[in-house]
């Protein structure tokens, strides 16, 4: 039978203080001492049993407060989650990535030319903006605008889409990725993809100061451009062109003519012909490339100048092979070859006055003047009379 340790040291000590005193054990007393001893202990039992059912309540009560507390902390990182997923999205617009060739089409962010719209939702999220298309030919039923990214939707399917991004990171991530699909403008200032099989087309150029890159299909003009060689292959003249990422820099100075308004930059290291005394333009160049920019006054109403006019004129005045034209309401563009040079020009009409410039360069060197003469074509301002 187990005793509990102070009840029997109790007992213990009452006989032995007994025996000590030569007396006869006092039963009374001995009981009096036994509840007493038993009273104790159970007080200090029953001490210990509220301390520990106090100790249960509070670790019960605490564990509670963590679950809830992670309930609450769960709930907050899928809350998070969503929040993230439709920043990753903005985040994927701002920075175009998932450039892709799969099965001869071209994709970008996983959507591609006839994909539905709702694929298009599901893949990029709702768009920023769903608006009209402001096109005057044959305009799409809505575009959806992603920050950069603008997606054209005809009876519920994509028909073509523009991307404003930057050219070194179009060439690095997908141009230079493709050398057998890469076509280049005679003038260097078009960029193509194409997916023969499919039809599939990229074309990047400057857009004012904006690099635009445009998927779309490829219609009679690519074709037609292809037949007349303004739009040439890389592999035709079994040579490559690799757009180099880290070309030198070039430093531009800007020439503004105050007589006639336009303006222009051309490279710093380039010398500048003595200015006509008239001040109508200027001649710019080095020992292979030639700029020359000037202006004039237009005769709308004493002898019915338009643009066509001067249009037919300088098409009637060359004796070669025009390899590219475009006319608009007021400019028009004409490139060709001259013997061994590439001559490129671009004419602006106005009410009074008209702007233009010619650039000059060897056939040898397209791939080297190619950024150049870019550059100088998109800096081109005409006048504000245009």
């Amino acid at each position: 039978m187990y005793t509990k340790p102070k009840l029997l040291f109790s007992l213990i000590l009452i006989l032995f203080l007994s025996a000590c005193q030569n007396n006869p054990v006092d039963r009374e007393s001995i009981e009096e001492e036994k509840q007493v001893a038993n009273e104790t202990v159970e007080s200090e039992d029953k001490g210990k049993e509220e301390e520990n059912k106090s100790e249960a309540i509070e670790k019960k009560s605490q564990a509670d407060s963590e679950v809830v507390e992670v309930d609450q902390n769960e709930q907050q990182q899928s809350d998070g989650e969503e929040i993230d997923l439709n920043k990753v999205v903005k985040e994927n617009n701002d920075n175009p990535k998932l450039f892709e060739d799969i099965e001869q089409k071209f994709y970008i962010q996983g959507v591609t030319l006839g994909d539905p719209k709702s694929l298009v939702i599901e893949k990029l999220g709702n768009p920023d903006e769903e608006k009209e298309d402001s096109s005057e030919l044959d305009p799409s039923d809505t575009v959806l605008s992603y920050n950069n990214l603008n997606i054209y939707i005809t009876n519920n399917k994509v028909t073509h889409m523009n991307l404003q991004t930057n050219e070194g990171f179009f060439k690095k991530e997908f141009y230079n990725l493709y050398p057998n699909r890469q076509y280049i403008s005679e003038d260097s200032s078009m960029f193509y993809l194409y997916e023969e099989p499919t039809g599939h087309l990229i074309y990047a150029k400057y857009d004012n100061e904006n690099f635009m890159v445009y998927f779309d299909y490829a219609d009679g003009n690519f074709k037609l451009n292809l037949d007349e060689q303004w739009i040439i292959k890389t592999s035709d003249q079994n040579r490559l062109v690799v757009i180099e990422q880290n070309e030198p820099t070039v430093l531009y100075n800007t020439y503004t003519n105050e007589r006639f308004g336009f303006t222009f930059e051309y490279p710093s290291d380039f010398v500048m012909d003595e200015p006509p005394t008239n001040g109508d333009g200027i001649t710019v160049h080095n020992n292979e490339l030639n700029v020359t920019a000037y202006g004039g006054h237009t005769n709308v109403v004493n002898e019915g100048e338009t643009i066509e006019t001067y249009y037919e004129e300088d098409l009637s005045s060359i004796n070669a092979e025009i390899s590219y034209q475009q006319i608009k309401d007021n400019w028009y563009v004409l490139s060709y070859k001259e013997g061994n040079e590439i001559v490129y020009k671009k004419f602006f009409f106005g009410d009074s006055t008209f702007n233009t410039f010619i650039i000059t360069y060897p056939v040898e060197k397209q791939e080297v003047y190619e950024p150049i003469v870019t550059h100088i074509s998109d800096s081109f301002v005409p006048s504000l009379n245009e």
